[in-house]
């Protein structure tokens, strides 16, 4: 289930969101938090919106930092829909991706249209708990590095901030350890029970074997970061 934010009040009208409509985004933060936003949207509604540092009054979407803000929860944000604009304003840079998280999630399903309606409404969210985690487990079943970051993506849609890795088991060893090479080239396979061992023309041995390299492990973990979700590995060791 995607969260509910805190607090949302619906008025009247709506923003036209257009090719014509302008991001603005003042600062290394708060463009980042911009950049994914327009990414997001280039992908799922075809539309290429620009980014600028200064816009015009109207048909902006502002993505505002303030650090200084009185009273904000870590991650919290504030979301103001009108019908000359958008704003997004946030204490912090996780606050703000998740501001134009929820941003995205109001756009309608109209992808390829020339205009999105986006209802006026005024959000203030901050989330419930500060740790909140999804558990992959790569020992036992193996995840390309484009599988892990597509469920890093949808962490991000639901605004989960911890991946616990799974890295270690009897079942496998799946990160590179360079001054011990044998954890992956034996530890990295194993072979499965059954019918699923076996090569099915030939009936010879099938290992199930695989294992990240540490660049694709520091991959991962600033493809995470960029969508601020701290990447927790667990290794275990014989035993436990």
């Amino acid at each position: 289930f995607i969260p509910v934010p805190a607090s949302i009040q619906l008025q009247d009208g709506g923003f036209a969101l257009s090719a014509a409509s302008v991001i603005v985004a003042d600062g290394v933060e708060a463009r980042a938090a911009a950049e994914q936003f327009q990414r997001t949207v280039k992908t799922t509604h075809g539309l290429d919106l620009k980014i600028a540092e200064r816009g015009v009054d109207n048909n902006t979407i502002v993505f505002n930092l303030k650090p200084a803000a009185s009273g904000a929860k870590p991650e919290s944000y504030q979301l103001q829909v009108t019908p000359q604009g958008i704003t997004v304003s946030a204490g912090d840079a996780a606050g703000l991706f998740y501001g134009g998280v929820t941003l995205w999630q109001a756009l309608p399903e109209a992808a390829g249209s020339d205009s999105l309606q986006v209802p006026a409404l005024r959000i203030e969210d901050a989330p419930r708990f500060g740790w909140r985690g999804f558990m992959l487990d790569s020992a036992r079943h193996f995840w390309s590095v484009d599988e892990v970051k597509k469920i890093i993506d949808a962490m991000a849609v639901h605004k989960l901030n911890t991946l616990h890795w799974h890295l270690t088991d009897d079942q496998g060893w799946r990160i590179e350890i360079k001054q011990y090479p044998r954890l992956t080239e034996i530890g990295g396979c194993r072979l499965p029970a059954g019918d699923g061992g076996k090569d099915p023309k030939t009936g010879a041995p099938r290992p199930y074997c695989g294992f990240y390299t540490q660049d694709q492990i520091r991959d991962v973990v600033k493809y995470a970061a960029e969508r601020h979700i701290t990447v927790v590995p667990e290794i275990n060791v014989p035993g436990h």
